[in-house]
């Protein structure tokens, strides 16, 4: 049962941000073991029932190389880089697909909180153009969506900082136009580390509640149906409860 974030986490990723080495990892390694993997797995089963609502194709298997991104780096071809990612990558891509090649919700723990967005996966997924005329073929309801979910006043873009994880949150511009230029989708939202939610067990609520908000822009960008998914995907939002 998943009962929020001890804060050794945070520390253990401030540790592993500041000493990324074997060394270091591996005199932390208990921590890693017993708090780490554990609560993250946690996390991943307690959302489990929320992303099958959304869609039931999606994975959520609390596995490492499934929704848990592990933690060391690949570095046999690329002997820079550090051993370790300075975040723990959780992703609910389509069943039998991976991160690098699908779009898909996500959580990032990393040393300073928790991100929790979406993402429209790399170059060789996101066809801007196609993109472009999907929003534009669906306009109202892509607006609808916007509006219901009040995607532009509760969620912002993600910068991106490499290896260092998600970076800051820039505001959306209200726009609608912004929609149709994109390069790519990755919005959110993120709670710093000393936010007393991510200690409860009611994060999951408030990771649920984003990640409902949030998927719609998997429907626009990849539906072959997208007017009857947007409109099952609201049936099941307007009825969907959190019971204690």
């Amino acid at each position: 049962m998943f009962n929020g974030f001890s804060p050794q986490i945070f520390t253990f990723m401030e540790g592993l941000h500041r000493n990324n080495s074997r060394d270091w990892f591996n005199e932390h390694r208990d921590v890693y073991e017993e708090i780490v993997k554990p609560t993250v797995r946690e996390l991943v089963t307690a959302l489990s029932p929320f992303i099958h609502i959304l869609n039931p194709g999606l994975e959520t298997s609390p596995k490492f190389n499934k929704t848990i991104g592990r933690l060391h780096n690949d570095t046999r071809f690329h002997k820079n880089k550090p051993p370790f990612k300075k975040y723990i990558f959780i992703t609910f891509p389509p069943e039998g697909r991976r991160w690098s090649d699908a779009p898909f919700l996500y959580l990032a723990i990393h040393r300073s909180g928790v991100w929790i967005g979406y993402w429209s996966g790399p170059q060789t997924v996101f066809d801007a153009e196609n993109w472009k005329k999907r929003i534009r073929a669906n306009a109202s309801l892509f607006r609808e969506f916007l509006d219901k979910n009040r995607i532009q006043e509760k969620y912002g873009f993600m910068a991106d900082s490499d290896e260092d994880g998600p970076g800051k949150l820039v505001p959306i511009p209200p726009a609608f136009e912004i929609w149709q230029n994109l390069e790519d989708i990755s919005a959110g939202t993120f709670y710093p580390a000393g936010n007393n939610i991510l200690r409860d067990e009611k994060f999951i609520e408030a990771a649920a509640t984003a990640l409902f908000d949030l998927y719609p822009f998997y429907i626009f960008q990849t539906s072959a149906a997208v007017e009857a998914e947007f409109l099952d995907y609201l049936d099941k939002k307007e009825n969907f409860r959190f019971v204690d």
